[in-house]
């Protein structure tokens, strides 16, 4: 029998070569297809044109639920992608424009597969199981145990999880019946047994917290009526799973003590560290673990909201033949693998767009997320979504994404003998990176808010015999010229209020809305590793004479006060302006080229705050002399480049005080003012 021309019978073998085979599993085809001629072929007998419709019109009566519903019997186009046992995928995107899709073409993305317990017509389908709408502690409890099982089993990159000294306080949740209450633990010294940590936003309204006041009631007793949904939820689910004690940091830190609340977060590490596994509840504050799911079937309006919902599409000629539909859900793998924009992160997985998790999900072995649309374990080898196999989403077929990739190569620094320093520090400055874009209620903890992984890097340091690398203000002294040259590409940024971290850290600008992450400018670093078609090169005439830094508090890795940097290096005077209607900064040099020649170059700056603000604190008026501190040079690609650090005096009664204002990057081949730079002892604060 020959096969449809349409479909071609949904016969992965027969489609094309996908076009770009870097973007999709190797052996992954692709045929598109109109809808047109589906129904063409449908209306002449073909069962699988006619599924392929009516599994189309069924997901989008799903998307068109939470939007302007829009006639889905108009024409589209559609792209299927198939691989022999794998799920198949598929586009459909309308011929018309629609306001609610922001006047784009309405597009949805759907899964046609079989169930588990059938045997598919197509051999362009996999199987997978079904989701369910709302989850409950029993079915939540049953897969993770499939999976913390293959975890201890086959993924020797993961420690195995053994019982671990138990925090300062934990929350004593042994009991018989699902509401028994639960108390404050606070547990012997060197105490060992399995504990959860949990992952949560506190969101904007107030909840239970442990204070001096309320510690010694908090020990005695916590009804359940008094527990927030999400605290209850973890509750039931630390029983199901026979695990009787939780770390809430609400409750387990005193709130109103400054000195607890330090001692606390400098052991943060350990305490995510040893946890048997970490409960992340995902999604929207106020959730809860086990809520009514749904998944944002758009890429191009992140405010919908479609429920989870499963099609059984079945042929028209024959009951037995049958397929299921529903809106794709992989998509989710997204939100834990890219560095996708802290909107859309927002309104999908909010928990993921929080500073204060991002330690929290690296530091933990095991992460259990209650996602609004799946429950998803990621540990250091791997990342599950509920209804797929368990090696569908290796991390090891993922290596190009970012939080996937920075997890693998964070799990080294178990291993200081395979090692290297440079390898750290470049992982670092990944962190700090991708640290950078996440969003805190106080920006002054942005610090404080990474001091557990700063611990962690400082274990491997001391492992390594490093105990001099010292830590000053998200910086470490063994990569301080490469840890300079930093740069927001875009939106508004401020430095903090006096005291507040030295101008020279990354740590000293506050990230305001829109404002981009962090970047490094010296060298192309991703996940860890650097390319070296843009190697730095430390001027030579660069010297370090002394770098000191002021704690706030106890630990070593939290707030800072101040810093000093004084160091002697080539500098050269320059003067500012600004382009005509525009914020852009630029520097303006002189320099020599004959007795009766000057030729002023001009330079554009990478501002760390806005210097063209004229009612800001960081204005600079027009004309202002500033100096530049060559810092070093690299290979951008073709261009050979200097980096400078941009700075403005202090105050004219304290000369050679400095403060950080901007990044240059120049051209060597168009600057001649670095020629005749002088080197002198400056003071950077």
């Amino acid at each position: 029998m020959s096969l449809c021309a349409s479909c071609l019978g949904l016969r992965a073998a027969s489609f094309p070569q996908v076009a770009d085979p870097d973007m999709f599993k190797p052996g992954t085809r692709e045929l598109s297809i109109a809808s047109t001629k589906l129904r063409s072929t449908s209306d002449r007998g073909c069962e699988s044109c006619f599924m392929i419709l009516e599994a189309v019109k069924s997901c989008a009566n799903d998307v068109s639920k939470s939007c302007e519903s829009w006639d889905t019997d108009r024409p589209f186009a559609a792209q299927i992608r198939a691989l022999e046992g794998d799920i198949t995928t598929m586009e459909a995107v309308w011929d018309v424009k629609l306001p609610q899709f922001y006047g784009q073409r309405p597009k949805i993305e759907l899964e046609l597969y079989s169930e588990s317990t059938e045997s598919s017509p197509f051999t362009g389908f996999g199987v997978s199981k079904e989701i369910l709408t709302k989850p409950d502690a029993n079915v939540c409890a049953n897969i993770f145990d499939s999976w913390v099982s293959d975890c201890r089993e086959h993924h020797g990159g993961c420690r195995k999880p053994e019982k671990a000294i138990l925090p300062k306080r934990v929350i004593d949740v042994k009991g018989y019946a699902e509401y028994d209450p639960v108390s404050v633990l606070e547990t012997l010294n060197g105490q060992r047994d399995h504990y959860i940590a949990l992952s949560h936003c506190w969101g904007s309204e107030s909840f239970i917290q442990t204070t001096r006041a309320s510690l010694k009631q908090r020990m005695s007793n916590i009804s359940w009526s008094e527990l927030p949904r999400t605290f209850q939820d973890a509750i039931t689910f630390a029983r199901k799973i026979k695990v009787e004690y939780i770390w809430i940091d609400s409750l387990c830190i005193i709130q109103d003590d400054t000195s607890d609340w330090e001692s606390e977060s400098a052991v943060m590490a350990d305490i995510y560290s040893n946890a048997y596994i970490t409960l992340a509840a995902t999604g929207p504050a106020g959730y809860g673990c086990f809520f009514d799911r749904w998944i944002n079937p758009s890429i191009l309006n992140w405010n919908m909201k479609a429920p989870i919902h499963s099609h059984q599409i079945t042929s028209r000629k024959d009951p037995n033949l049958k397929i299921h539909a529903r809106l794709r859900l992989d998509g989710i793998f997204n939100s834990f693998t890219s560095g996708v924009t802290i909107s859309i992160l927002e309104d999908t997985a909010p928990l993921l767009s929080r500073a204060w998790i991002f330690q929290e999900r690296f530091l933990s072995p095991r992460v259990l997320h209650f996602h609004a649309a799946s429950l998803v374990w990621e540990c250091h080898s791997a990342l599950y979504l509920e209804p797929y196999g368990l090696e569908d989403f290796s991390i090891q077929r993922t290596t190009s994404d970012i939080p996937l990739r920075l997890k693998k190569v964070f799990a080294k620094l178990d291993f200081p003998e395979t090692t290297s320093l440079l390898e750290a520090h470049d992982l670092w400055l990944s962190f700090v990176s991708e640290y950078s874009r996440l969003k805190l209620t106080y920006e002054t903890d942005r610090l404080p808010a990474l001091s557990g992984i700063a611990t962690r890097f400082n274990q491997f340091f001391l492992a390594k015999g490093c105990s001099d690398n010292e830590y000053l203000a998200g910086v470490w002294r063994f990569d301080l010229i490469r840890s300079l040259i930093w740069g927001r590409n875009r939106g508004q940024t401020r430095h903090f209020p006096k005291p507040s971290p030295p101008t020279w850290s990354w740590a000293s600008v506050e990230r305001l809305e829109g404002s981009s992450q962090i970047s490094f400018r010296h060298d192309h670093i991703h996940f860890g590793e650097i390319s070296r078609k843009r190697e730095f090169v430390p001027d030579p005439r660069l010297h370090v004479l002394d770098i000191n830094c002021s704690l706030t508090g106890k630990n070593s890795f939290g707030h800072v006060s101040g810093g000093r940097l004084d160091i002697v290096g080539p500098v050269v005077d320059a003067i500012i302006f600004y382009q005509q209607n525009s914020p852009n900064a630029i520097l303006l040099f002189q320099s020599d080229i004959s007795e009766d020649w000057i030729l002023v170059e001009k330079e554009s700056i990478w501002q760390d705050v806005p210097l063209y603000d004229e009612k800001g604190p960081e204005f600079l008026s027009p004309g202002t002399s500033m100096l530049c501190l060559l810092v070093g040079s690299g290979n951008d690609f073709d261009n050979v480049v200097y980096f400078a650090l941009v700075l403005k005096e202090m105050s004219p009664s304290n000369p050679g005080c400095y403060e950080r204002v901007g990044l240059l990057v120049s051209k060597v081949g168009q600057s001649r003012a670095f020629l005749k730079m002088q080197e002198t002892k400056i003071s950077i604060f």
